[in-house]
């Protein structure tokens, strides 16, 4: 952290940090800016859905509640696991937002390490400071647990710094 932003610094690996919410959100919309500097070997749309390139400058992941108490975590990765243990409420799905990816805005697909994982390319737009400006508006509100931001260059051993700003989550009339 640092000026209010949190700055990621990636050598062939990931990071993601987690906020877990004390209680269950319906989030509606995601707004933040972002901005990288560095190279992410992402070839194309098709190596991003894939397991040699699921990487990304940055992703904004929603952590959702799970219809049920009993969490069945067989078959997710590590990280699905280790996150489950920080949260307040059960949960078993996410979305991830993610901006300046090669899938072009609005297209959606699978993780490919998780089914349970939906990954959503994001528009994003150039603002005066050098900085970018993204936002998501979900079609229904999301009963959401946690907040993860994350990023990711092992699978592509790839070296950047991500950094975001001015995050914004809005539930309904109720900001946070």
């Amino acid at each position: 952290f640092r000026d209010n932003r949190i700055i990621v610094k990636v050598d062939r690996s990931a990071s993601f940090l987690l906020f877990p919410f004390e209680s269950i959100t319906n989030i509606e919309r995601v707004r933040f800016d972002w901005k990288s500097e560095g190279v992410l070997n992402v070839e194309d749309a098709d190596h991003e859905a894939s397991k040699k390139g699921d990487d990304a400058f940055i992703r904004v992941g929603l952590v959702l509640k799970s219809k049920s108490d009993f969490i069945d975590l067989f078959g997710s990765p590590q990280w699905i696991r280790r996150a489950a243990g920080v949260l307040n409420h059960s949960a078993d799905q996410m979305v991830f937002l993610l901006p300046g990816a090669r899938n072009a805005p609005g297209k959606t697909w699978k993780n490919p390490f998780s089914q349970k994982v939906d990954m959503i390319s994001i528009p994003s737009r150039d603002l005066d400071t050098g900085w970018k400006q993204s936002e998501y508006q979900f079609e229904s509100s999301l009963q959401t647990v946690g907040l993860m931001i994350m990023a990711d260059g092992d699978n592509t051993e790839s070296t950047f710094i991500s950094e975001i700003q001015n995050l914004i989550i809005e539930s309904g009339a109720e900001k946070k």
